[in-house]
């Protein structure tokens, strides 16, 4: 009987540091800041490219916190989004683009060549706060928003 709580200390002594290691390999939740200053800066690229009322934008993103980002940048803009679970393959990605063009399209990098193939596009490298950066692509063939003029 002396022997099991002694097992049970070094056992629990082990699984502590054990944890410890676990908790340090844990990514940090983004704060409010970050998501805003993110947010802004996305919306700045998004309508540099002329994407704004009304124009089409197609979201295929692992990380939620980005896909959020993503979501209110592409509504401040007034823009319609289309989210796609972040399994989406390949084929499935292309069926979703040929019934429904998009004007800018957020993807994982492993289905950057296929928002590509066959389209003449426009892409930026945005680095982000929430994560290291994310590809914004453009279609060309699609007009988008053209910004107002003053008379």
């Amino acid at each position: 009987m002396a022997k099991l709580p002694q097992l049970l200390t070094r056992h629990f002594k082990k699984s502590e540091k054990e944890a410890t290691k676990l908790q340090t390999s844990v990514p940090r939740a983004a704060t409010e800041a970050e998501i805003a200053a993110d947010t802004t800066e996305l919306a700045v690229q998004l309508s540099r490219l002329n994407v704004g009322q009304g124009d089409h934008v197609l979201v295929c993103l692992e990380q939620a916190e980005v896909a959020a980002v993503v979501e209110k940048a592409v509504w401040r803009l007034g823009a319609q989004l289309h989210r796609l679970p972040a399994t989406t393959t390949a084929v499935e990605l292309e069926a979703a683009l040929q019934a429904e063009p998009m004007t800018a399209m957020l993807v994982r990098d492993d289905l950057l060549g296929t928002v590509k193939a066959e389209r003449s596009t426009v892409t930026r490298l945005v680095p982000l706060k929430t994560t290291t950066s994310v590809t914004l692509i453009r279609d060309r063939a699609l007009v988008g928003h053209l910004p107002q003029t003053t008379a």
